[in-house]
């Protein structure tokens, strides 16, 4: 089984390694598809499910629960952003998804401030 993997994870509950889906959908994962807020949604992921666009075959399969901002279903359901004090990753594309992207950008950056 492929992945990628890093040593220099920001946070201590961020996942280690990111393994490749395992869905019956084709990979990569490429197109638009809407993302669900989960518990850490915060200030980076809006209340309400929201569309971007994604172009991957990998997503990370974090311990903790509490860090999930948001989940996305193709084939099956995938974690599509972690947040958890001043780290924050997404899965999707802000620069591709217009201006949900833009939305998801301005809040990251009025969180960084």
């Amino acid at each position: 089984m492929a992945s990628a993997s890093s040593a220099d994870a920001c946070a201590d509950s961020a996942p280690r390694s990111i393994p490749r889906r395992a869905t019956p959908n084709p990979l990569p994962h490429i197109g638009w598809n809407t993302v669900e807020p989960g518990p850490s949604a915060g200030e980076i992921i809006p209340a309400s499910p929201t569309h971007f666009y994604f172009a991957h075959s990998f997503a990370a399969e974090p311990e903790d629960a509490s860090i999930v901002a948001g989940t996305c279903t193709y084939g099956t359901r995938f974690v599509a952003a972690v947040a958890k004090d001043n780290v924050v990753g997404i899965q999707f594309h802000p620069e591709k998804s217009q201006k949900s992207g833009l939305d998801v950008l301005a809040r990251f950056f009025r969180r960084a401030r």
